[in-house]
């Protein structure tokens, strides 16, 4: 997107040139691209712009017929321009070469001088990681940062930072999303997912703060996406949420893990057009900025610049102690620092990019540990209680602590599981020492029995 009349569209198929089914994969779903939005234009129904996006390594030859739709004059007032230089506009993939598979896809300098040649401008661009002017690349993805760190745990007001290109070739650029992964977006926490625009949201505050010459909105072609083998050698909680009893759970999922964790804009079943309204409202804003000069969202009319209220989601967070048997389940942070100062220990996730709770690869008490669940009440919602029998905690959907002393509220569980909330957490009891805890979407830990399904978390 971009501060003009018109939009622009990148058709994000970047898969490597250089296999048999490449015409298949990339030239084909570009010819149907031209051909299709061409019968529009005649029919006089507006279009947005087209830029192709393709891997240009070394020895690649299917840019070449990329260019024959760029010089085709029946498809002329369909390409991206330059605002600068009228050119039309080339995206190349240019990952980071960090490994054997990257180091395939570098772009090839001589490629690159070729379109040049072409009369065309020709823009880097790939996702994670800082993007700079010095890099003159654009994202097509970024995540939420904390610091120089990536985060996925995003629910509160700090501002979303991510990285963004100042200056490059094409012009100054702000990557958002509905939801973004930084790993394989199936794990627990290594994507952010929605959060009912929340994610979407901050993504664009930073845009609209900016006011970058262009906004790249990734999403619209990411409907479906294939599982992938699991290179998580020896942990066998590197499953995909939700499917942590499924034999094809071992499979991951990258850039879309149902609605929560995909990157539609798109109406969907789950969702209506509630993301697609969200971009609708950002995009008003953005232009009338771009108009006028002004930036941030300060209009109370526009669904983009809402806050989403602070009991919507809340983040539980776990300690244990070890000499105790106690498992304690808080959701204060001072709380939580308190009882690690007189001997219990935090329990942190495995997996993902969290910054609202710790990350500890070979967590000894998994499946205990850290999640997200709802804020307040509502349709199809259980209120878990903390209570207290003797010296130890345990976890209850009865008000009155069946007996016990009530210790609070905790929040409140999804009974059935969904996109959103995926995760099963059961409650498990020791019948010979005593000790209750919970399990998050695996089954309790050997010598517990399952007492009940709580409900439903993230």
């Amino acid at each position: 997107m971009r501060p003009a009349s018109t939009t622009s569209s990148v058709d994000a198929t970047n898969l490597t040139d250089l296999g048999p089914a490449s015409d298949l994969l990339q030239l084909r779903p570009a010819e149907v691209l031209f051909e299709e939005w061409a019968k529009l234009r005649a029919a006089g129904k507006k279009t947005p712009q087209i830029a192709l996006w393709a891997a240009i390594p070394t020895g690649a030859t299917h840019w070449t017929k990329h260019l024959s739709l760029y010089e085709n004059p029946t498809y002329e007032g369909l390409l991206l321009r330059d605002r600068k230089t009228k050119k039309k506009v080339y995206f190349v993939v240019d990952p980071d070469a960090v490994d054997e598979e990257s180091k395939k896809r570098v772009p090839s300098a001589d490629i690159m001088a070729s379109l040049r040649a072409a009369d065309l401008v020709v823009q880097r661009m790939w996702t994670l990681g800082t993007t700079d002017a010095s890099r003159d690349r654009w994202s097509f993805l970024a995540p939420c940062r904390a610091g120089d760190k990536d985060i996925t745990t995003i629910l509160g007001d700090e501002p979303c930072d991510q990285a963004h290109t100042p200056a490059s070739t094409l012009g100054s650029a702000v990557a958002v999303a509905p939801s973004y992964q930084v790993n394989f977006g199936s794990l627990p926490y290594a994507a952010s997912g929605r959060f009912r625009g929340h994610t979407f949201r901050k993504q664009w505050a930073t845009a609209l703060s900016v006011m970058p010459e262009y906004v790249f909105v990734s999403g619209w072609n990411e409907f479906v996406s294939a599982p992938q083998a699991n290179p998580i050698v020896g942990d066998p909680f590197a499953k995909s949420m939700g499917l942590e009893r499924d034999p094809e759970g071992r499979n991951l999922f990258v850039d879309t893990f149902g609605a929560e964790f995909g990157r539609d804009i798109e109406p969907t079943v789950e969702y209506g057009s509630e993301v697609y309204d969200l971009m609708t409202s950002c995009a008003r804003v953005f232009h009338r900025n771009a108009a006028t000069g002004a930036r941030g969202c300060n209009d109370a009319a526009e669904a983009c610049c809402a806050k989403q209220p602070a009991d919507t989601y809340r983040t539980v967070l776990a300690a244990r102690n070890d000499v105790l048997e106690d498992v304690v389940l808080s959701t204060s942070r001072s709380e939580l620092t308190t009882l690690v100062g007189a001997g219990h220990r935090e329990v942190c996730s495995r997996h993902g990019a969290p910054s609202t709770f710790c990350l500890r690869g070979d967590e000894p008490s998994t499946p205990l540990g850290p999640f997200i669940a709802f804020g307040s009440g509502g349709a199809g919602r259980r209120a878990l209680h903390r209570c207290i029998i003797g010296n130890r905690h345990f976890y209850s959907l009865a008000a009155g602590c069946e007996g016990q002393v009530f210790d609070g509220t905790l929040a409140f569980l999804q009974e059935a599981p969904s996109s959103e909330m995926p995760r099963r957490l059961q409650r498990c009891f020791h019948p010979t020492t005593g000790e209750h805890t919970v399990a998050l979407g695996f089954d309790c830990p050997s010598g517990f029995t399952t007492v009940e399904t709580l409900g439903y978390v993230r």
